[in-house]
């Protein structure tokens, strides 16, 4: 299966050739001693075919079926990477007008927390903070419906090491994103000025 597959167990099992009730797999692996060149590939085939002519054979390698393996299994995951990067891309963007429009709107809040004394710093603190429980509570609702999966056996599928590491990466992210967003908006809120609040007495 390739590096990217789960290990598995094997087993090894004759089957005696010229007997229509037991076909082999649809595999067969040949060792060649090193140095065998493709020349070699076209007497096989016709040895083979000698042996069992109701049959059909195809040579490839083990490279060849490793990168084979390697790009049927690649294409998909870089794929959706792409999608979910623009996907990402696209909620970042939305929230990072959201928290923008927020701060606007608390310009008098802000202005008096800072005339209260409240530092550019603590007011950064707020914003970043604010947003990271915001963040917390949707994650606990996926974490809700990420739960049931492992009912139905989606974890034996991926294993579950693979499902607990991906489910810590996306949360890690999540909170990375909404980190991200809140960084510059929350630099907009501690530029607030204490005399903003005074216009809107």
């Amino acid at each position: 299966g390739g590096e990217l597959a789960a290990a598995k167990n094997f087993c090894f099992e004759y089957a005696p050739v010229g007997r229509s009730d037991q076909r082999p797999g649809l595999w067969l692996l040949f060792s060649l001693p090193p140095g065998t060149t493709a020349e070699f590939e076209p007497r096989l085939v016709e040895r083979l075919s000698r042996v069992a002519p109701d049959w059909s054979f195809e040579l490839r390698s083990l490279a060849q079926l490793r990168e084979t393996n390697r790009r049927l299994r690649l294409v998909p995951l870089v794929a959706g990477g792409v999608v979910a990067f623009f996907l990402l891309s696209m909620v970042g963007l939305g929230l990072l007008g959201v928290l923008w429009q927020n701060v606007l709107r608390r310009t008098r809040e802000l202005g008096l927390r800072r005339a209260l004394g409240a530092s550019r710093g603590a007011v950064h603190a707020l914003v970043v903070g604010e947003q990271l429980v915001l963040t917390t509570f949707g994650i606990a609702l996926g974490l809700l419906v990420v739960g049931q999966l492992p009912l139905v056996g989606f974890a034996e599928i991926v294993g579950p090491g693979v499902y607990a590491g991906a489910i810590a990466a996306a949360i890690a992210a999540l909170y990375a994103l909404a980190a991200l967003c809140a960084y510059y908006p929350s630099v907009l809120a501690g530029r607030v000025a204490p005399a903003e609040a005074l216009r809107y007495e």
